[in-house]
């Protein structure tokens, strides 16, 4: 089963399990509901009746998005990757079809360290007087 990420709208998360059958929620979330995005995903994998160890590879939209969302997403991926023992592969918003099985037949870019993501712009990340 292939784990899907999209947080590359910084107010949307949408989270899919590509298997035999897809199945997807999209979550609209504000800004400071971010940090809660893996307690989401978990329990979306619960909703779904899915064990981690079902999940043999993940695939996250890295861009063009919000530097947060897309930063979140790559994160999330990444760690569940090295938590799980799998790959992490990378596809571009503008790449992204919208029938999820699609993915199946892309050639995916596998992250690793180092890896640069894409943003729309650039991050906001202080205060303004």
């Amino acid at each position: 089963m292939i784990l899907y990420i999209n947080s590359a709208d910084f107010e949307k998360l949408h989270f899919a399990l590509i298997g035999e059958k897809i199945k997807q929620k999209k979550i609209h979330i504000s800004h400071p509901e971010l940090e809660k995005t893996t307690e989401r995903l978990e329990i979306f994998l619960k909703e779904q009746k899915t064990k981690l160890q079902d999940i043999k590879k993940i695939i996250v939209v890295v861009g063009k998005g919000s530097f947060t969302g897309v930063r979140l997403g790559v994160s999330l991926a990444l760690a569940f990757a090295d938590a799980l023992g799998i790959q992490a592969y990378a596809i571009d918003q503008k790449e992204n079809p919208s029938d999820l099985k699609g993915l199946l037949k892309k050639k995916l870019v596998q992250i690793k360290a180092g890896f640069n993501p894409e943003y729309a712009n650039e991050p906001n990340i202080t205060m303004k007087n």
